[in-house]
């Protein structure tokens, strides 16, 4: 499987919880996906999080609870070969 193709399928179970945003799962999902040392670069007013529990609690739990009825839809999902490994970005909207 191509790198690109691989890492789609590697996500795909946290997108797909992300649609009509099943918190539980999301949450779980984050832990095994995402290093608990990763930083994700966030825009304003979130900035830098470092790990799993941070992301969900600094960005999607606020936004879950002003919006309980959230989902998300990727509009655009592409994946490049980069200098020092292979990009995977889901592009969507929180809705």
């Amino acid at each position: 499987m191509a790198n690109g193709a691989h890492n789609k399928a590697i996500l795909e179970p946290l997108l797909r919880a992300m649609q009509d945003f099943e918190a539980p799962q999301v949450q779980s999902l984050l832990q095994e996906l995402m290093a608990h040392d990763a930083v994700a670069h966030m825009c304003l007013p979130f900035n830098d999080v470092t790990g799993p529990t941070a992301l969900y609690e600094t960005c999607y739990q606020p936004l879950l609870r002003a919006m309980p009825d959230l989902e998300r839809r990727d509009f655009i999902m592409m994946s490049s070969p980069v200098s020092y490994t292979h990009l995977t970005l889901p592009t969507s909207d929180l809705v």
